[in-house]
């Protein structure tokens, strides 16, 4: 699978291919935003077209916190802090099912809600994370990124078959 690093809001995913991750916040109950946010130029429908998937690599398992949940958001400014609107959520994920190497999928919901003051459907400019950790995490770290194609690579096949 090739990433596009300008695909990826939080982390790294360098030529070399290992992703380094972003460190989860310690605090109790922090919630924070990915470093990077995609600029989609202007306001827009992301609904036409293909299905946006945010992948979630755990790269450093999480321990300490009950549970962690992402969010897929769109918001007015780069920050990803004015007029968020949630596209997507994992859901709490327990602690339990955040391992190193796990990987889990935001489906990104093109449908996005009516403007009034624009008359028109289209969203707000900028598509990120947020991350909200229920209890306190000693540590842990992710590396999240947009695609088409969500791929886990835990997908088996029977061996002994021959292409022609």
């Amino acid at each position: 699978m090739f990433i596009d690093q300008l695909s990826v809001v939080s982390g790294t995913v360098p030529a070399t291919g290992s992703m380094t991750g972003l460190a989860l916040l310690t605090s109790l109950s922090a919630t924070a935003v990915s470093t990077d946010a995609i600029d989609l130029g202007i306001a827009r429908d992301v609904g036409e077209g293909e299905d946006l998937f945010f992948m979630i690599h755990v790269i450093a398992a999480v321990t300490g916190a009950t549970s962690v949940q992402w969010d897929a958001i769109y918001a007015s400014n780069a920050a990803l802090t004015s007029d968020v609107v949630v596209a997507g959520s994992t859901g709490a994920i327990l602690q339990a099912a955040l391992t190193a190497g796990s990987v889990h999928t935001i489906s990104v919901n093109p449908q996005l809600r009516y403007n009034a003051t624009t008359a028109s459907y289209n969203g707000n400019r900028y598509l990120g994370l947020r991350y909200i950790v229920i209890g306190t995490a000693s540590a842990g770290s992710y590396c999240g990124y947009i695609t088409l194609n969500p791929q886990d690579g835990k997908k088996f096949y029977a061996s002994g078959f021959i292409v022609a």
